[in-house]
């Protein structure tokens, strides 16, 4: 067990040393060139500041990737992942992943942290660096749903009273103060299972978009 664990594990600390040699080399943003040939439906990278989540995000259409790791291979860890058709214009991109149980350290499963309030206040950024551009997020709201629940984390877009509804749901439901954004604003929803909110039960965190950096600056 212990060792089919670290083999699979080893598929993703090769892949973020790989993202880190790229890093280290130069200033300039990464090129995901070579993490599209090993995956084409490789749409950015996602690292939450001082956390164990540092993890390749995939698109698919079905959730063929709960068990399949990035490089394809059976892994029972998965990879992290959107179903969106349209994940580049939507205005709330959702990212699923495993909640891994006493695996604490691997895919989501460090976000149910989140329900402790001092982890909560000192870990609230993130980046989600995409091919065509790198974004910095602020975490507004950690709470729990249901896959169908009273707030529908799946919704995409929205109207602009819709907006303002849904932030407000989500952060009345995790404790936290609605902050004042402006409704074009893009977010990303973290979801994983957790199964003390019911069988159906999922974790979620909402982050807003503070800082977008293009990839490709064009000459004026």
């Amino acid at each position: 067990w212990y060792e089919e664990n670290a083999k699979e594990d080893a598929v993703y600390i090769e892949l973020a040393n790989r993202k880190d040699r790229a890093r280290h080399v130069s200033d300039e943003p990464i090129e995901w060139s070579g993490f599209l040939a090993i995956n084409p439906d490789f749409i950015g990278w996602l690292s939450i500041d001082d956390t164990p989540v540092d993890y390749p995000v995939v698109y698919c259409e079905t959730n063929q990737y709960l068990y399949r790791a990035f490089d394809g291979s059976k892994n029972s860890s998965g990879c992290l992942f959107t179903l969106q058709g349209e994940w580049k214009t939507d205005q709330n991109t959702v990212i699923y992943g495993h909640n891994m149980g006493k695996r604490k350290d691997v895919m989501f499963s460090s976000l149910l942290r989140y329900k402790e309030k001092d982890y909560y206040e000192t870990h609230k950024f993130f980046t989600f660096d995409e091919i065509e551009h790198n974004g910095r997020y602020e975490i507004i709201a950690a709470f729990n749903t249901k896959e169908q629940g009273d707030i529908v984390f799946q919704q995409t877009n929205f109207t602009e009273n819709e907006f303002y509804t849904y932030i407000a749901a989500c952060c009345e439901r995790g404790g936290q103060d609605a902050p004042e954004l402006s409704p074009d604003t893009k977010l990303i929803t973290l979801v994983t299972c957790d199964r003390s909110y019911g069988s159906l039960g999922r974790f979620c965190i909402l982050a807003a978009q503070i800082e977008r950096t293009e990839k490709w600056q064009k000459d004026s």
